[in-house]
């Protein structure tokens, strides 16, 4: 399987583009609490998530996990 170049999506398509939306379990100390977190995610040719890193923003949202 060939390897392909990262590329950069716009917000606007990531959200036209977003099939499905699991409720997030969020820590204690982070209820309650808006923010903003930067992913790098890395979606395989079928279109699942195959890695995901945490690059910036608040920690109490960075450990915040899919329950789906």
């Amino acid at each position: 399987m060939d390897s392909i170049e990262p590329v950069a999506v716009s917000e606007a398509t990531e959200r036209s583009l977003l099939t499905e939306q699991p409720a997030l379990a969020y820590p204690d100390k982070a209820k309650g609490q808006q923010g903003t977190v930067v992913l790098q995610v890395l979606i395989g040719r079928d279109g699942t998530v195959q890695d995901a890193k945490f690059l910036q923003g608040s920690l109490a949202f960075a450990r915040s996990q899919s329950t789906a």
